[in-house]
């Protein structure tokens, strides 16, 4: 934790001593009872009270608020047998969290900064509870008002609490601009097109199948939300072997958001637009995972000649964006 002080690892040894013998750096403990719950504290200042009496000043050794405890000089405490570089240990407070609007991401520290031995605990909010740092198996998870309750009570508890926003998103090259959308496309499990992706949701479908075909035998799960139609049928036959099926059903969705924008089917010629006006700007991790493997497969069993010259276009991550600016007649540079 930043601003909290790395305790050297030197075992404890607690022993007796009376007030009036304790000096700064020491770690002491005022009761047996502390001792037991390993609550500790460093002494940073004494200062005689009276003539029987000493006022210390004592702060959690990994840090914390100080408090000051008038002591008869002959009481009995604890020290640890071991000593502390008093300027070390850093005066923190937590902050109280109530007027704190939590999102998920968020993350807060907590810390028992009285225990020397004390380690540091993360909890990250997500969706609208907070989880224990993913190396607890526990499964723990607290609520927004425990957590508020904890930086309450931190300072009096002996802990630091410490809440940890959300970073910002990077602002992007464009900047924070905002669009129109005016047509929609889709081909998912509950059928081809918006209208059945509605229809299907406003059902209560989910279009998770049983996964049918040799193909998908040896796989230890056969069970999968799957297009239901094969996106080569619903393209001419020259247009769908140069495409991967990722391609296929990019070219489909966009055919259909085209023309739900109301633009004439066919591209940009037939509606009368500019192609050097028009851009296309899509996602893709990877083109045709399967077209790649089966292209191996073929070089192995047939050698060089046996792989199709489209295999390395048909695996390029832009090959989907490519095939719909071919098939919209786009042809707009990218953005800078």
């Amino acid at each position: 934790m930043p601003n909290s002080s790395e305790m050297p690892k030197a075992p404890i040894h607690p022993h007796a001593v009376t007030a009036g013998e304790v000096v700064p750096g020491d770690l002491v403990a005022l009761s047996q009872e502390e001792v037991e719950r390993q609550q500790w504290c460093v002494v940073m200042h004494t200062l005689p009270e009276s003539p029987g009496t000493i006022r210390v000043t004592l702060r959690p050794p990994l840090g914390g608020i100080d408090r000051e405890a008038v002591l008869a000089r002959e009481q009995q405490v604890v020290v640890a047998g071991r000593r502390v570089d008093e300027a070390a240990v850093p005066a923190v407070s937590s902050p109280r969290l109530d007027a704190v609007r939590f999102r998920d991401g968020d993350r807060v520290t907590r810390l028992r900064a009285v225990d020397p031995e004390g380690v540091e605990v993360t909890y990250e909010r997500r969706w609208g509870v907070w989880h224990r740092d993913l190396d607890d198996r526990t499964g723990e998870t607290v609520s927004d008002d425990v957590v508020r309750g904890w930086a309450a009570d931190a300072d009096r508890a002996g802990y630091v609490v410490r809440h940890h926003s959300r970073p910002a998103r990077e602002p992007s090259w464009a900047g924070p601009r905002r669009v129109v959308v005016t047509g929609l496309g889709a081909l998912t499990p509950l059928g081809v097109g918006v209208d059945e992706l509605w229809r299907g949701l406003l059902d209560g479908r989910h279009g998770i199948r049983e996964l049918e075909g040799e193909e998908f035998q040896e796989l230890p799960v056969r069970v999968a939300g799957v297009v239901p139609v094969d996106p080569a049928m619903l393209l001419p036959r020259a247009a769908a072997r140069r495409m991967n099926r990722a391609a296929q059903f990019a070219v489909l969705a966009a055919r259909e958001a085209w023309s739900d924008a109301g633009f004439a089917t066919g591209g940009t010629r037939e509606s009368g637009l500019d192609p050097e006006r028009v851009g296309v700007s899509l996602g893709a991790i990877l083109g045709d995972a399967s077209v790649l493997v089966g292209g191996d497969r073929k070089l192995r069993d047939k050698g060089p000649r046996g792989v199709s010259p489209l295999t390395t276009p048909m695996t390029v991550p832009s090959q989907a964006a490519s095939q719909i600016s071919l098939d919209l007649h786009i042809t707009a540079r990218p953005a800078p």
